[in-house]
């Protein structure tokens, strides 16, 4: 019966995310029963509401949209930033070398593309990024070559999963067992 109510779980660390098929009362009965199994593991829920319908956990925040009329609904995510977060960068002149500050600048915009449901929800975060590494001391013509570079990363993950050889979002088995995979072949000799 738990499984025809609870549609999707994850957790990473002690933060939990979960859609539930069933009435609030439910949900609120089964969190304590779940609540008097260890009282050192309880379960505080964070609802969406009409006056707050976006759920904001880690680095995303989701909702669900529904259609004009009425007559459909889907899931929508994009990345969240908490306001007690810096808006500080690695800066430009800082002693690291070259391709850390590049793999910094281009997984952070392809993080951003992967944590938006459409890309349209990506450009503003997209933009307030740029702005941060401006301020940071990167030239413009920089930013946007990792901004680029990324761009071409997200638009081939999105047709490997497209094929069915990878999710968008891969886990860290998914990520490891790839890495495992491709080992076995090592380098020639």
């Amino acid at each position: 019966q738990l499984t025809e109510r609870l549609a999707l779980f994850k957790r990473y660390v002690d933060d939990c995310i979960a859609r539930w098929r069933a009435s609030r009362d439910a949900l609120t009965g089964f969190i304590a029963a779940a609540n008097l199994l260890d009282p050192a593991i309880q379960l505080k829920p964070t609802f969406c509401t009409p006056a707050e319908p976006t759920l904001k956990m880690l680095d995303t925040q989701q909702w669900i949209q529904v259609s004009d009329d009425g007559t459909s609904a889907t899931w929508q995510y994009a990345i969240y930033r908490k306001p007690e977060c810096g808006n500080k960068v690695l800066p430009a002149d800082t002693n690291s070398p070259m391709s850390v500050k590049k793999s910094f600048a281009s997984n952070e915009f392809l993080r951003i593309r992967q944590r938006c449901s459409t890309q349209e929800f990506a450009i503003p975060h997209i933009a307030f990024l740029k702005s941060r590494l401006l301020k940071g001391g990167y030239p413009l013509w920089w930013i946007n070559k990792q901004n680029n570079n990324a761009f071409h990363r997200y638009h081939g993950i999105v047709w490997q999963a497209a094929i069915g050889e990878r999710s968008i979002n891969r886990s860290r088995e998914e990520r490891h067992a790839q890495r495992d995979d491709s080992s076995k072949y090592g380098p020639p000799g």
